[in-house]
């Protein structure tokens, strides 16, 4: 039964894990760029001492976050589609009811649910686990100068909050589609919310 559950939700898996690596990808760089200028320009200090000359050095290394920094409210969308891609396969069975099947093949009910969820559940997890990593890391220089409610959804991308985000879809995705028991309009009305 796990190897079915984990063989029906390899491809959402791996393009979680695409995802993933392509925010490595994206973040590691621009991370390590950011915290060596943090470093090498003295921002810590310019922070404690508060001096006017230290004006142009804040300036400067906001403009350094750039592009991403700005990006950061996109980012926090991520969670909520790794949730929902996940949540699909589950749909899937659920809408053309072959669900029923694995049921007469000596699979009880509860065995079949509390598989299939806990696959997606774990998945998840490690999906967001991932992601609220690169991002707390990221973020670390930012967070030093601008704190975590800087206004660029750090917040909403740091510690335990895209684990959160990402069990939500995937339960909102997953009750919608309960009850729908359609799988497109599910996952779309899991997304907006």
């Amino acid at each position: 039964m796990i190897w079915l559950s984990w063989r029906q939700q390899r491809t959402e898996a791996v393009i979680t894990a695409a995802l993933v690596a392509l925010l490595a990808a994206l973040l590691i760089p621009a991370g390590l760029h950011l915290a060596s200028f943090y470093h090498h320009d003295a921002v810590a200090h310019c922070i404690h001492h508060k001096s006017p000359a230290c004006g142009q050095t804040l300036s400067d290394f906001g403009g350094r976050a750039g592009i991403l920094r700005s990006l950061m409210p996109w980012f926090t969308l991520l969670p909520a589609l790794i949730g929902v891609a996940l949540a699909a396969p589950i749909l899937l069975d659920l809408e053309s009811g072959t669900f029923r099947l694995a049921w007469t093949q000596s699979v009880t009910r509860g065995r079949w649910i509390t598989t299939r969820f806990s696959i997606a559940v774990a998945t998840s997890l490690a999906a967001g686990g991932l992601l609220a990593l690169l991002f707390t890391w990221y973020r670390v220089p930012l967070d030093k100068v601008y704190g975590r409610f800087d206004g660029s959804s750090g917040f909403d991308v740091e510690g335990i909050v895209p684990l959160g985000y990402v069990l939500f879809a995937l339960a909102l995705a997953l009750a919608v589609g309960v009850a729908w028991r359609r799988t497109a309009p599910a996952v779309v009305t899991a997304f907006l919310a």
